[in-house]
């Protein structure tokens, strides 16, 4: 790589020698060419070269990422939303994507129910494209959401869940908040007798808790989001004036309870 640092300089200087403002408006052209494609972020293929230069960058940040060492000064909240498919839930994606201020990464976990053995299973996981691993979504002015998904294939939702706490992320980039939705039927009791996916209705309750639990045993933090479809993402505050409501706080204790916002 000193080498053809030498050769760059020696270019440069040979440019100047032959005609300083031909080299000196060369110069600004490319790096006004450069600056606006990196502005625009226009959607042209250009080619594997650039993808393999890309693959190699992220390579090799992540690597040296590894020297990090977690300190509460510097902690960042990385979260892992358990969406299933983020437009089923994009109440859910949306509020994390307004929390992304502390540019964490945000992992959409998708468990599909099912057995590796049907194919009907593998067939629905790679025709849905759940391998694909991306989702964005701009439908609000001024909140960017986006994020991985990392799906799964289970025989229930809580052995999805399980898979994904140890397995989404990747080296330090790893989620240390969990995120699940209310569980609003929790009074419904279900058919045990019934063995279909399809006659359940999500995780029961044990479950739920269970899950709850293995969030704790992984070290991960914990959100519970209710009524986050009955917020209007459009509506917006006049100018000049205020935003009316209330957000209810109880500070507890730190004693492994919950505490309420």
């Amino acid at each position: 790589k000193w080498v053809s640092f030498f050769g760059f300089l020696l270019c440069l200087v040979i440019m100047f020698l032959t005609s300083w403002y031909i080299a000196l408006a060369s110069i600004l052209i490319a790096a006004a060419i450069y600056f606006y494609i990196d502005h625009t972020d226009p959607t042209v293929n250009w080619g594997s070269a650039n993808q393999a230069w890309e693959f190699y960058s992220v390579e090799k940040s992540m690597m040296r990422m590894r020297r990090f060492v977690s300190h509460v000064k510097t902690y960042r909240p990385h979260y892992l939303v358990m969406t299933g498919e983020p437009e089923d839930r994009l109440h859910m994606a949306r509020f994390v994507g307004s929390l992304r201020k502390g540019y964490g990464i945000t992992v959409y976990g998708n468990v599909l129910t099912g057995d590796w053995n049907y194919k009907s299973t593998v067939k629905t996981f790679r025709s849905k494209k759940f391998d694909y691993g991306y989702f964005e979504n701009t439908s609000v002015d001024g909140l960017k959401v986006r994020g991985f998904v990392s799906s799964v294939i289970a025989n229930n939702l809580r052995a999805g869940l399980q898979s994904l706490l140890c397995c989404a992320g990747l080296g330090v980039m790893r989620p240390n908040v969990l995120m699940l939705g209310f569980k609003e039927n929790w009074d419904v009791v279900e058919k045990k007798e019934s063995k279909s996916n399809e006659d359940r209705i999500g995780a029961s309750v044990d479950e739920y808790v269970a899950m709850i639990r293995d969030g704790f045993k992984m070290g991960m933090s914990l959100m519970i989001g209710r009524n986050l479809q009955k917020i209007n993402w459009d509506e917006r505050v006049p100018e000049g004036g205020t935003a009316d409501g209330y957000i209810d706080v109880y500070w507890l204790v730190d004693d492994g309870g919950l505490t309420l916002l």
